[in-house]
Order: structure tokens, then sequence, then C-alpha cells
């Protein structure tokens, strides 16, 4: 995909990062050595400046200071004045004739030290001043020498000259060595965001991961984790369709193969036989699709939920009911055991209560040979409902998927062997909402459901340790 305009790459930033980072340091480490080499060539000219006057103090031969003074020997130019007691010139090199005194110390300053600009030689330049203060004969005087910074000035001009070329170089050196490196490093990431662009959405696609186990090694284990995912999410919704699309064809082509033998036959047929089935296949359809919208809406997280107080004693008291008058109308030998102790108060949408109960009771009386034993009880800080049948039971390393959608171990697709596979899942998904969990352990023989839903109040009697459900691995509504 093409970048949006005016946005900059990761390269770009980063090399742009690295030459102002660079520039910075150099600026600041230039600016350092051309003070450091200032400093470095003016601090002797203090000791400079106490030996010249020290040579002109032994110049006078005679009473008298001679008019001007000689030359004296000096690393750098010097010129030298000779001042009195109340500050006037005694004497001065040929230079500095007729010109004021160039410093001229307070009691206060010991040796002061400045700067002037003066023309000697018929070159402006700059001077450091030096006040020494001597006794010549006796007699207290000033020695005000005056040296020149042209060198100074000039080795400071040459060494600025040379951070003025070298920054410049070293940072688009630093620019274009960060370029490299950053493309070179970016470049396995710019393969596999081709490679991945590349992908059409159809079939197993996963990226080719570099040699190196480094971050970009982890990138791309990471997005081919991302692709496994994808393609378990495409199968499990191509599937989801596909047992779906099952589901709900059956109980159409039942009710067009019954509809269809009545019209060829009229006279044949029992048309309220006939009315029958239309209406039951039917109202198989209509709960197929009420538990596909369920699930459909709990995805979504649009699944509202009314949360109140509610007996779940109560509850399953009603819903037991319902479940042996039909196993009484479908003439099934299968007894209802039912029993409840302590306070089974909840705080659950009474409609999601009743339907795990609905579910789990229709799960069991579905594989059920003679029993089934539902019991509501407090257990700690939960209430549990049990729900145990004595048919074949639930093998271990299935426990966890039967709450996946349209799983069934049956293989009976008709209504009186299986279900359509979405009871179970329904189960965990209103458990997971509740703040519970559920599981499924063996009965010995059967199966035996348990959900643990949090108490409305707290048990006095009741014990502290007790907090998972026992009997299998707790399952979450994102099994």
């Amino acid at each position: 995909m093409a970048r949006e305009p005016g946005r900059r790459s990761v390269r770009a930033r980063i090399t742009a990062a690295t030459v102002a980072v660079v520039g910075a340091a150099l600026t600041l480490a230039g600016v350092g050595l051309v003070l450091l080499v200032q400093r470095s060539l003016e601090r002797p000219m203090h000791g400079e400046a106490r030996a010249r006057a020290a040579d002109v103090l032994v110049q006078p031969t005679g009473p008298t200071w001679p008019r001007p003074l000689r030359p004296v020997a000096a690393p750098w130019p010097t010129l030298v004045q000779v001042l009195d007691e109340a500050g006037a010139v005694l004497t001065a090199h040929a230079e500095l004739a007729d010109r004021a005194p160039l410093l001229v110390p307070t009691p206060a300053d010991r040796e002061p030290s400045g700067e002037t600009t003066l023309t000697a030689n018929g070159r402006t330049q700059r001077w450091r001043l030096d006040a020494v203060r001597a006794d010549w004969r006796g007699v207290p005087v000033t020695v005000v020498v005056a040296t020149s910074l042209a060198q100074v000035d000039r080795s400071t001009r040459l060494v600025t000259t040379a951070m003025l070329i070298a920054v410049p170089v070293l940072v688009l050196l630093a620019g274009l060595v960060a370029w490299q490196l950053v493309g070179r490093a970016l470049a396995p990431v710019d393969a596999l965001r081709r490679e991945v662009a590349g992908f059409d959405g159809t079939g197993a696609r996963r990226v080719t991961p570099p040699a190196s186990d480094d971050e970009i090694g982890q990138l791309a284990g990471t997005i081919n984790g991302l692709l496994g995912r994808v393609d378990a999410a495409r199968e499990q919704q191509h599937r989801f369709v596909a047992d779906a699309s099952h589901e709900l064809r059956t109980p159409v082509a039942n009710i067009r193969a019954a509809l269809e033998v009545a019209t060829a036959h009229p006279d044949a047929v029992s048309w309220p036989a006939v009315a029958a089935d239309v209406l039951a296949q039917n109202e198989r359809m209509g709960h197929l699709v009420d538990d596909l919208l369920l699930l459909a809406q709990a995805e979504a997280d649009q699944l509202t939920a009314r949360a109140v107080l509610v007996d779940a004693a109560v509850t399953a008291d009603g819903v037991v009911t319902t479940l042996k008058a039909r196993l009484a109308a479908d003439g099934r030998a299968v007894g209802v055991r039912w029993s409840h102790e302590g306070s089974t108060v909840v705080r659950a949408d009474p409609s999601h209560l009743a339907r795990i109960v609905e579910n789990l009771t229709a799960n069991a009386a579905r594989f059920a040979r003679s029993t089934v034993a539902v019991h509501v009880g407090r257990v700690g800080r939960w209430v549990e409902l049990t729900v145990a049948d004595d048919g074949p039971g639930v093998p271990e390393p299935e426990r966890a998927r039967i709450f996946e959608r349209f799983v069934r171990l049956d293989t009976d697709r008709s209504r009186r062997g299986g279900g359509a596979g979405l009871g179970l899942p329904i189960v965990a998904e209103l458990v997971a909402r509740a703040g519970g969990l559920v599981s499924v352990g063996d009965g010995g023989p059967g199966a035996v459901f348990t959900v643990r839903l949090p108490a409305a109040s707290p048990d006095p009697a009741a014990d502290p340790t007790a907090t998972d459900p026992g009997g299998g691995a707790p399952v979450s509504a994102s099994s």
C-alpha cells in the first residue's frame, strides 16, 4: 500500500533523527574545541607578560627610563607601557608613543587584565593587556604588557574553518550510513510486507521467516501465528455455514417432501397429520434460528442481559416439570430425579438462567438410558447446578470440544438421536456472561455437567476453599 502524502517512511525518520543528533553533537564538539584551542593559547600569556615586565625593568641604566623602550624578545608580538603610581606614562615602546595608558589598574585590582584593539605596523589587531605591579629602584610602577592575539585568532579561525568543513561532511556521512543500515535492517520487514500483500485470502498462506532469530524473526512468527488463527477462523466459519445450511435444509426438505406427497395423493393422506408434521419441522427451524441468532449476538457483543435476583432452584424446578411432561408425551421411560438445598439465589437474567437449565437437561435426557438427576445447591460462594445422566458419557479428550458450535459426538442427524450442536455452546456463553463456570465430568456411568454461578449473598456456613467447579476442566465462552 502506498504511503499517504506527507508521511515519511520509518527509514527517512530514523535517518533524519540520526542526522539531527550527530549534527548537534558535532556542532557542540566543534564549539567546545574552538574554545579549548583559544583558551589553551591564551593561558600562558599571563606568565609571558610577567617575564616581559621583568625584562623591561632592567632596561634603565641611568636615573631615567629610556624613551622609547627597546624591543623585547617574546613568542608573540609584545608592546609595553610603564606607568607611574599616578597612572601617567613614564615610557613605552615606539608603537605606543603619545598613547594614553592602555590599562590603569585601580587600587583594588592587583594585576588586572583585558583586551583592546591596536594598530601597529599598519595592522589592526586584538591585543591582550596584562598589568604587572613592580618596584623600580624603590619607586612603585606598573608595567602594562600588550600581547598580540593575532596568532590566537589565526589558529582559532583555522580550527573553525576545519570544523565548518568537517561537520557537514561527517553529518552527511552519518546520514548515508544510517540510510543504508536502516534500509538493510528493514529489508526483511519490507519483504514480509510484500509477501503478506500478495496473499489473496484463500488457502493456508505463511510468510517466510528470516534466518536470524531476532525481532524480525519474532515478527514473522507472530504474523504466521495470526495467519494460522485467520485460517482457523475461516475454516470454522465455513464449517458453521455448512452445518447451519445442513440443519436448516433438513426441516425444509422434510416439509417439502410431506407437502409433495400430500398434494400428489390428496385422498390417501391424513391432512391433520401432515399439518402436525409441518408444524413440528417449522418449530425445529425456529429453535435453530433462535440459537444461531443468540450466538451471533453474543459474538458481536450485542447480547443484552437483565441481571436481577432469581432463585435458581425455582427456575430449575419449572424446567424439570416441563421436561417430565415432554418425556411422558414422547413415551420415553426416563425418570427425572430433582433435589435442591440451601440458599440458591443468584443475580442473573431469568431467561438466560432458564435457557442454561433447559439446554443441559435436554442434552442429558437425549442420552440418558433411564435416569436424569438434577440438583441445585450452595457450595461456598457459588450456587451449583449439576445435571447427570446414565448414558454413554463424554470421553475425556472430547470434554472441551463439545462446547464448540455444531460439535456432536453422535453421528445421528435426526431429531430422535442428535441435536444441532448448539445447546452446549449456548450454555458456555450464557454461563460466562453471568460470571460463572461450566465443566463436564464422568458420572460413572454417564456424564455430569456442573455449572457454578456467583451466589447473590454470602453463606456464613460455606467452605471458603470451595471456589472452583469440580468434575472436569472449567470452560469459558471462548472455548
